[in-house]
């Protein structure tokens, strides 16, 4: 009932406006004219002011630039009102003036509304289309009230010309050309907005057309013509000083919702092509690596120095690769909400441990990796995700360790829970990049030894969501120079 009554004050409000309006042309058709002119200006002159000082929001111009002509518009309707039969403010012209000058703005209207949709999805210089509709408007002024070189448009007596009639007919039609173009844009308005749009163009439609009926200025038709004026203006004034104030998002924003849809298409893509990129890669590069072991191992029973030296090089960064492949495939697996988890319970201690010789039996380092712990601390949790933890610590540790330190990795009780702390003695992380350390692509600094990114600065990321899947926390304790602990804490199985 309450969107009822809504609704009804929506529709009455104008329609009482509307026929208080008309019933002044019983006092005075001049007097009508005027109020239907100056509500037409006020809307004209509003559309400018809230689309100039909302300029800075909003990149799609098309709204911009009809507020700009508008402003012309308005102008223009502002002296055809003044010059119109009975005001008696322009000496030595007669009726063939005020047609002459709606004609004028007619024309501005409709090449307005035929341009502005370019600037849906362009930059437009606002500057240069000030100036340009300030050129186009001085020309045809100075052609009517100067040279009076503007085509005859009324003869009193006998009534409309024969170009105020066509050029009637060309604006309506070039007003269908705008109908046609706004429905092919139809996805870049808000719907509501399209609608109000689409009901002033049709309406702009009737007027023009109404407009070439009449053959006194102060007839029937001509009076038709301006009432449908008037639907016209309510309709932009509906579209875009009524939403644009009172909803803004609607409007002002729209593109911005459009902006977040298009976002979350391109993260859908993005995720699918890292998925398929990083499966693609991970086949070729085992392979590689599987020969690259093989050519190492016949290397070294023919006792080939050289040639074992560079396969072990080149085994070191195919491992890298690996790495960097799995972070890959994990960090879209966590993004899509695909990281599966087996929870099983297992003793931490026993698996940090055989990680820990894994580095001292398999990695290529010269780092001496020390275990403290040793009693049995069973929680629950996915074995694998939690020994991927410990070696992306231990393989930061040895990363930013550049002088062949000696890492410590402790396991230990601690208030209920488990304590896991990898601790190195090598360059510590900066003060300023401690609270980043756990972000996506980020690193802590560049390898002293390399001089340039060692890896994607995926590692820590990876190892901070799997211990937040866990219920767990994850933090580091660093002294720049001196060296960092990375420590994380799961609950114990109770």
């Amino acid at each position: 009932m309450g969107q009822m009554s809504a609704y009804l004050r929506r529709i009455l409000m104008p329609a009482v406006f509307i026929l208080l309006l008309i019933s002044t042309r019983i006092h005075s058709y001049l007097l009508f004219h005027s109020l239907a002119e100056l509500f037409s200006i006020f809307i004209a002159i509003a559309i400018f002011l809230l689309s100039w000082n909302a300029r800075r929001f909003i990149s799609n111009n098309y709204i911009l630039f009809l507020g700009i002509a508008f402003l012309f518009i308005g102008i223009i309707d502002t002296l055809h009102t003044l010059a119109y039969k009975g005001m008696n403010i322009f000496a030595g012209f007669d009726t063939n003036l005020p047609t002459q000058l709606w004609i004028i703005g007619r024309y501005i209207f409709v090449f307005s509304l035929l341009i502005a949709p370019i600037f849906i999805k362009r930059k437009m210089k606002k500057l240069f289309v000030i100036h340009a509709y300030v050129f186009v408007t001085a020309i045809l002024l100075l052609s009517v009230f100067v040279f009076r070189i503007f085509p005859v448009s009324y003869i009193e007596g006998m009534g409309l010309t024969l170009f105020k009639k066509l050029s009637e007919y060309i604006i309506s039609v070039l007003l269908i050309v705008v109908l046609f173009i706004h429905f092919r844009n139809k996805g870049k308005f808000d719907q509501k907005v399209f609608k109000l749009l689409v009901f002033s163009i049709v309406t702009s439609i009737l007027s023009e057309l109404s407009f070439t009926l009449y053959v006194d200025v102060y007839g029937i038709f001509n009076l038709a013509g301006h009432i449908l004026k008037l639907f016209a203006y309510f309709g932009f004034y509906k579209a875009i000083i009524e939403i644009g104030l009172s909803n803004p998002y609607n409007l002002l924003f729209f593109e911005l919702k459009e902006k977040q849809k298009q976002m979350v298409i391109l993260e859908k893509r993005k995720d699918e092509f890292i998925s398929i990129a990083s499966h693609e890669l991970k086949t070729p590069v085992t392979t590689i690596k599987a020969f690259a072991e093989i050519l190492q191992n016949y290397t070294k029973k023919n006792k080939d120095i050289y040639a074992e030296s560079l396969l072990g090089k080149m085994n070191s960064q195919i491992n890298r690769l690996v790495l960097l492949v799995g972070d890959l495939l994990d960090v879209q697996t966590i993004e899509s909400g695909k990281m599966r988890f087996t929870v099983t319970p297992f003793d931490l201690s026993e698996m940090v441990k055989e990680v820990v010789d894994n580095f001292k039996l398999i990695k290529n380092t010269n780092h001496q990796i020390y275990f403290r712990g040793g009693s049995k601390l069973i929680i629950n949790g996915d074995r694998f995700r939690v020994s991927q933890v410990v070696s992306n610590l231990i393989n930061n540790a040895i990363k930013y360790s550049p002088n062949k330190d000696k890492i410590l990795v402790t396991v230990k009780r601690e208030k209920g829970q488990v304590r896991v702390e990898v601790q190195d003695f090598g360059i510590g992380i900066a003060k300023n990049m401690q609270d980043r350390i756990f972000d996506k692509f980020v690193q802590a600094h560049n390898r002293p030894d390399q001089g340039r990114l060692s890896s994607l600065g995926l590692g820590l990321f990876i190892s901070s969501e799997i211990v937040q899947r866990h219920r767990g926390r994850i933090g580091c304790i660093s002294d720049p120079g001196k060296g960092s602990t990375f420590h994380f804490s799961l609950p114990l199985k109770i």
